[in-house]
């Protein structure tokens, strides 16, 4: 039996960031659209990762992990702007209540 405790500082306020670009990203209100954003936040932060141990190697000194929040900004205001619904937007719900928005079938003439 292994037993551990909870720290606060597990849980830290980029965490908290993450989550909310995953789900920015995929669309609010639709499970697809959260794993889909979370798929690309992983893969840009893995690929941050990657990119930080190659500089790490050369002689240019860049942390990359300002440069994955500063992607993360851009990323959530252009989708923000361009695509608020997410990437993959939450479905109509289907109803079998009648469009309220169809044309009228007779028209009351002006007195």
């Amino acid at each position: 039996l292994n037993t551990g405790y909870i720290s606060s500082n597990d849980y830290v306020v980029t965490l908290t960031l993450d989550m909310w670009v995953m789900v920015v990203l995929g669309g609010l209100g639709n499970n697809r659209g959260a794993l889909l954003g979370a798929l690309v936040i992983t893969v840009l932060d893995r690929l941050t990762a990657i990119a930080t141990i190659q500089m790490n190697m050369s002689a240019i000194d860049l942390e990359f992990n300002y440069v994955r929040y500063i992607l993360y900004g851009i990323i959530l205001l252009l989708m923000l702007r361009y695509r608020p619904q997410g990437i993959l937007p939450e479905p109509a719900a289907a109803t079998n209540a009648p469009d309220l928005l169809t044309e009228p079938d007779t028209y009351v003439a002006d007195s």
